[in-house]
């Protein structure tokens, strides 16, 4: 299947690199907004996030970002707004007195026949300092 530029993947690493940034300058994750990035719209996926509008967040977020399919795409069926297909969680460190702590980020894949649409999604996991 090609969805071209449509898809978890690239999405999320490009939330990915916004939240980094983010988190550089405020030490906290920040809503969508905050950070510069734009909710994608599709005809294949439906994307979202965990973190009210216009707040940050200095504890980790179950769900800060997620997407789910629209319709079933081989094994992967549709996942639903409170059970996502794909899912990261971040983790904002809390500064330290010499210098701030990093953001992790833990990506998941929660139906099995998601993941090999997206094989490369959990790579996203890590620690940004």
């Amino acid at each position: 299947m090609n969805f071209g530029g449509d898809f978890p993947t690239k999405k999320a690493s490009t939330y990915v690199k916004l939240q980094d940034a983010f988190f550089a300058e405020r030490n906290a994750a920040g809503d969508f907004t905050l950070i510069g990035y734009s909710v994608p719209t599709s005809a294949n996926f439906d994307y979202g996030g965990a973190i009210t509008a216009g707040q940050t967040v200095t504890s980790a977020t179950e769900m800060a970002w997620h997407a789910n399919n629209k319709v079933k795409l081989n094994e992967c069926t549709p996942g639903s707004s409170t059970a996502p297909n794909w899912t990261i969680k971040v983790t904002p460190g809390a500064p330290t007195s010499a210098a701030s702590a990093g953001i992790t980020y833990k990506a998941n894949v929660t139906a099995a026949g998601c993941q090999s649409l997206t094989p490369n999604f959990t790579a996203i996991d890590g620690t940004i300092d």
